[in-house]
């Protein structure tokens, strides 16, 4: 659908030519001949340029708000941004360019950065220069929503400058108010004031702002150097939406004591915003104390609160993340770095690099030990069954393995560990059984009473399929389309928000156009776990991909063809999970034309990755070769006629890659057994996503 129109086309061709980067990326590991990437050193450095167009943080979140304490999307889901400040304008006017931007969102991940309009000091502050200072805050502003990130205009003041601050945030709200981009704060730490003149001076610059812009969010200071949030949370702001009080740490000087006072304001539902954070003393020098910044990473961590460092500058001091070998707008070296840029740039790519690592596991219990759960953020046991109306754990050894996939969180704290219903076969009474709202409503009881008894959490469902023909013989009712979402809606409303709720999708069009109601379904669950694999099935008489990334002309089903449909028809992308396949189908009776590839055959036989090099060998004849446009691996045997098509470590890490361009949720693979248990695809995924 997105291949006739010009734009799409476009996008899908720098999209290819960013994923034969990556591929050529490994081909070097694999040691390909030099001349051989001679022959694209050229595209090399043009796809490079591009790597720009894919992450996309206001696409993904859109227009924020404050939920009770929290930074939220347009969607009710919790959003921590993560980013850098830039140094008071009137000193370091040079970073205040696209370039430097587009590098802190594309090599430094940031989603946000601040602009920091310096009002009073030097001799190029706002009072003395107002329309020189204000060029420099927009070209921030301007290339951030270009970069499509979030951007705080912030009025970088010890004073109250009242009649100055209301005339400019009046022109930055008349001019930027119509773009969710846009943050605005309004007082950086007050130092003398007192809360009722911070409080005064707030409301009369809100009055201005919501007046041109009602929706964007508005940054709070408090008293001596946004430490006192003490004191706001006794006596809060009234009659505005939208607000958010900052805080600022410094952590060689502010430890716990002021981490206790942001537990105070958020018990009495203050939502706090870190805006200007770092690891030295509050005096912007002196050394980095790693082990309290942590703490304080850990604590914003785990009560979802943003935070941003300072600053983009390269004064000769801790808190300046640039030496002045540093070029203006961007290309930072790692030799162009204090060591607070080094850490800044560290914890950014760590923490803003959020992407899902799912594996199903249908494995028994004393198989998990082998397996590297730290490198996953969710397990789906795989599967649970209907028993009447009610999910139902089939015997003791499934019993055993839910406990041991629980027993997991030991070695992986934050491990997620869901129930999976259904499955290839699994589902044969699903389309009568959810025809009802008595039996969706036991089955959604049944649910939370085995995650309370188990310790897990969630559900995911595995009906193949709603409304359209799935395993032979099973049942299945154009009613399904709209059963399936009132199935949904009451685990949501049994479940609530703290417990998961995934469903595996179809990656094929029938799945897609027909099967379920996706507007309705997308604000519902946590997240689509895309099953691009066996896109080509056990049922072809044709050769092909059964696990492509992208289409070719022979071929459109794959993992980016789905994923363009969901985005047209408005999925969120960070909804949406990639799929992987740790196992090759294999087709016999397939002549020695192009390889094997999209020519008749059998299906024979289904080959776990663990097994590749006993199977897939060159004993058995088989070569190997690479379809750079669909980005998909595969292999034929001349002497066999056999032809075997696959994910491997290439397009898995082409797959890992893609999905955090494109900031989808996360990588999903079926199954973790099929996987080698010591340097197997988990290991490729977990290396491409932490970039090691």
């Amino acid at each position: 659908m997105h291949n006739d129109s010009k734009q799409a086309g476009q996008l899908q061709g720098i999209a290819y030519l960013v994923e034969l980067t990556l591929w050529m990326k490994n081909m070097i590991i694999k040691q390909i001949h030099g001349s051989y990437m001679k022959k694209y050193a050229f595209s090399l450095f043009l796809i490079m340029a591009m790597m720009n167009c894919f992450s996309q943080p206001v696409r993904q979140h859109g227009q924020l708000k404050v939920t009770g304490t929290q930074l939220t999307d347009q969607q009710g889901n919790p959003v921590v941004l993560r980013g850098v400040s830039y140094g008071w304008h009137c000193f370091w006017p040079r970073f205040y360019n696209a370039g430097s931007v587009d590098w802190l969102k594309n090599d430094w991940n940031a989603t946000v950065v601040r602009a920091a309009l310096g009002v009073e000091p030097g001799e190029n502050n706002y009072l003395k220069r107002p329309e020189w200072s204000k060029e420099k805050i927009m070209a921030v502003v301007d290339a951030a929503i270009k970069e499509d990130i979030y951007v705080i205009i912030d009025w970088h003041s010890h004073n109250i400058n009242l009649k100055e601050a209301k005339a400019f945030f009046a022109e930055m709200a008349g001019k930027y108010g119509k773009y969710p981009h846009v943050i605005y704060e309004i007082f950086n730490e007050p130092d003398e004031e007192s809360w009722a003149e911070v409080k005064a001076y707030s409301t009369e610059i809100i009055k201005v702002i919501r007046a041109a812009d009602p929706d964007n969010i508005i940054l709070v200071g408090s008293p001596h150097w946004d430490q006192d949030l003490h004191i706001v949370a006794d006596d809060p702001l009234q009659g505005f939406s939208n607000l958010m009080y900052t805080l600022h740490f410094y952590a060689a000087t502010h430890k716990q004591g002021l981490r206790d006072r942001g537990d105070y304001a958020l018990r009495k539902g203050i939502p706090i915003f870190i805006s200007e954070s770092a690891g030295m003393e509050a005096s912007g020098d002196g050394p980095l104390n790693h082990d309290e910044w942590q703490k304080w990473i850990d604590w914003a961590e785990q009560h979802k609160i943003s935070w941003i460092t300072w600053s983009v500058s390269d004064k000769n001091e801790t808190c300046s993340v640039l030496l002045p070998s540093a070029s203006a707008e961007g290309n930072w070296k790692e030799g162009d770095l204090k060591e607070s840029g080094i850490r800044t740039r560290a914890l950014l790519k760590k923490y803003n690099n959020n992407l899902a690592v799912i594996a199903y596991y249908s494995g028994d219990a004393s198989r998990l030990s082998q397996y590297p759960v730290e490198k996953l953020t969710h397990i789906i046991f795989s599967f649970c069954h209907l028993k009447g109306n009610r999910l139902h754990v089939n015997n003791a050894r499934d019993t055993a393995t839910i406990r041991e996939l629980v027993a997991a969180k030991k070695r992986n704290p934050g491990l997620k560990v869901m129930l999976s219903l259904g499955g290839w076969g699994g589902c044969e009474t699903c389309s009568v059984v959810f025809s009802t709202d008595g039996n969706r409503k036991a089955f959604a009881s049944s649910v939370k009473e085995l995650d309370s008894y188990f310790n897990t959490d969630g559900i995911d469902l595995d009906w193949e399929y709603p409304t359209i023909p799935g395993y032979p013989g099973h049942a299945y009712s154009a009613a399904d389309k709209n059963n399936f979402t009132a199935l949904v809606k009451t685990l949501r409303d049994t479940l609530g928000s703290k417990q998961e709720i995934s469903f595996a999708a179809g990656g094929t069009d029938p799945f897609l156009l027909n099967s379920v109601d996706w507007k309705s379904l997308s604000p519902l669950v946590d997240r689509i776990n895309l099953m691009s694999y066996d896109l080509v099935s056990g049922f072809s008489t044709v050769t092909g991909h059964h696990t492509p990334l992208y289409s070719t002309s022979k071929q459109s089903a794959s993992a980016d063809h789905a994923i363009r449909y969901l985005d047209s028809i408005g999925v969120p992308p960070n909804k949406i999970v990639i799929g992987a396949a740790f196992y090759a189908r294999t087709w016999e009776n397939v002549e020695n034309v192009n390889n094997g590839l999209y020519q008749r055959g059998k299906f024979k036989s289904f080959v776990p990755y663990r097994q590749f090099s006993q199977q897939l060998n060159s004993a058995n004849g088989y070569q190997f070769y690479y379809d750079s446009v669909a980005n998909a691996s595969y292999a034929y045997s001349v002497q066999r006629k056999e032809f075997a098509t696959f994910d491997d470590p290439v397009s898995i890490q082409l797959k890992t890659a893609y999905a955090i361009k494109k900031g989808l949720n996360g990588i999903m693979f079926w199954e973790l057994t099929l996987d080698k248990p010591q340097q197997g695809l988990v290991d490729v995924i977990d290396k491409e996503k932490n970039n090691k």
